[in-house]
């Protein structure tokens, strides 16, 4: 596992700490399912919940394969962490971009049925998968890039109360 990955994952461990404490098995699927795509955490043996990670200081986001179907879509919720808001990229190239840089990362809390209708609708740069992204710099809204971003990630930033309602929803005695 990437650093940047075990980073990311940490920092769900840590935010999902309070279900352990209300005596619900909170279990790191990596761990039990070694290097199998669908979800990286389940939660009493029923909710999954898949962790995606970026650095990227530009921009943030994933990729999942073309046809909107597979393990890598077998998940209840997404957690994505974007480590990249805490580098400063105002150099070289970037200098002028004016990149917002935090103190915390940002968290994408996103249910499944969301992700994956943003896949089935194929935004794609390229050949290699539909994207799920957003650039964190003003794009030439004539580019592809522009076109194709993911700009519905903003309605689940750090929308932790989301999290919160899916899983009293889901799971018992929360």
């Amino acid at each position: 596992m990437k650093l940047s990955d075990e980073i990311g994952t940490l920092a769900v461990a840590d935010l999902l700490l309070p279900l352990t404490n209300q005596g619900h098995v909170v279990e790191d699927a990596n761990n039990i399912r070694m290097n199998q795509p669908g979800y990286d955490f389940i939660v009493d043996r029923s909710f999954r919940i898949q962790v995606k990670t970026g650095t990227y200081v530009e921009s943030f986001g994933w990729a999942h394969k073309v046809g909107g179907s597979g393990a890598d879509l077998e998940f209840d919720f997404l957690i994505g962490v974007d480590l990249g808001v805490l580098l400063n990229g105002n150099l070289g190239r970037l200098a002028t971009k004016n990149i917002p840089i935090k103190d915390t990362p940002d968290f994408y809390l996103i249910p499944g049925d969301v992700v994956r209708s943003w896949v089935k609708q194929e935004r794609r740069v390229n050949k290699r998968g539909n994207h799920i992204y957003y650039y964190k710099r003003k794009l030439n809204q004539n580019t592809k890039e522009a076109q194709t971003q993911t700009l519905e990630l903003f309605d689940y930033l750090n929308n932790f109360d989301l999290l919160e309602k899916t899983i009293r929803r889901v799971l018992p005695n929360c």
